[in-house]
């Protein structure tokens, strides 16, 4: 006994258009999963040799560490530069030098307190309502953050550049 065939049903992609309308946006948007495919199978394949590369690495280091070698500097100082230059470990700064005032600086006049943090971010703090208002909105970036004490306390503003 044959079987009848269940009919084919399917959403079409521009509900309300023409036949011609709906199969063009098919086409289009197979058009684009091919695209897609191409660019991702190449991006696949130059991660999976970076990450052969690095697996590499990683067992190298991890039989130097057992004591079969003794890893050198000049080793580690190398993948640490091609870490830093893929992106993978943010370059560290070195902090300015302290100045001789312990740290404090009157760079932007006399109200302004200006520091270096630790990670050599420059912090600058105002200590007037004025010279608050010219460390907000004339000495900082829009994209630098900047703090105030909250709940109608009085404070300085303070900005991380």
């Amino acid at each position: 006994e044959l079987l009848e065939p269940e009919p084919l049903a399917f959403t079409l992609p521009c509900p309300g258009r023409s036949f011609q309308e709906n199969a063009e946006a098919c086409f289009q948007r197979a058009d684009k999963v091919d695209r897609t495919n191409a660019r991702l199978t190449s991006l696949v394949t130059e991660a999976e040799a970076a990450l052969t590369r690095w697996q590499e690495i990683s067992a190298s280091l991890a039989c130097q560490a057992d004591g079969q070698e003794s890893a050198s500097e000049e080793i580690v100082r190398v993948l640490h530069s091609e870490l830093c230059a893929a992106g993978i470990i943010k370059q560290r700064t070195l902090p300015a030098p302290m100045p001789a005032d312990g740290g404090l600086r009157r760079k932007y006049g006399k109200g302004i307190d200006c520091f270096r943090s630790p990670s050599g971010y420059e912090v600058i703090v105002g200590r007037t309502a004025g010279t608050n208002e010219h460390v907000s909105f004339e000495l900082t970036p829009r994209d630098a953050f900047w703090f105030h004490s909250d709940c109608g306390v009085p404070g300085s503003h303070v900005a991380i550049l």
